[in-house]
């Protein structure tokens, strides 16, 4: 990592502190909604480290300094991959959500907020 990318690294690290200490967790969501969900979540996607393998090829080639367009082709085929076999989804449905992006069709509002 070169100097200027640690260095905003370190900036932002102590500023994220810093605004931790100030907002205490009592603030935020419930733990009734947090619970509610994980749990929503859980039933409609197969949550699994495998389904990282599509952030970490990005990562990995982007850090041996593989061209954007492969990176970012491979970090593609690996998330449709990663879509049929471990989540399900159907080549169409892929396509529709590359094109169009993610809807939930029938959640509460909350979930719509987070995934849409």
């Amino acid at each position: 990592m070169s100097f200027s990318g640690f260095l905003t690294f370190f900036i932002s690290a102590c500023l994220y502190f810093i605004l931790g200490l100030y907002f205490s967790s009592d603030t935020g969501i419930p733990v009734s909604d947090i619970y509610y969900i994980n749990n929503y979540l859980s039933a409609n996607f197969h949550i699994s480290i495998i389904s990282l393998l599509p952030i970490l090829t990005t990562l990995v080639l982007s850090i041996m300094k593989v061209s954007p367009f492969i990176s970012m082709t491979l970090g593609i085929v690996m998330g449709v991959i990663v879509a049929v076999v471990f989540q399900g989804a159907n080549i169409t449905g892929i396509f529709d959500i590359m094109s169009n992006g993610y809807r939930v069709v029938d959640g509460p509002g909350i979930i719509k907020i987070m995934l849409d």
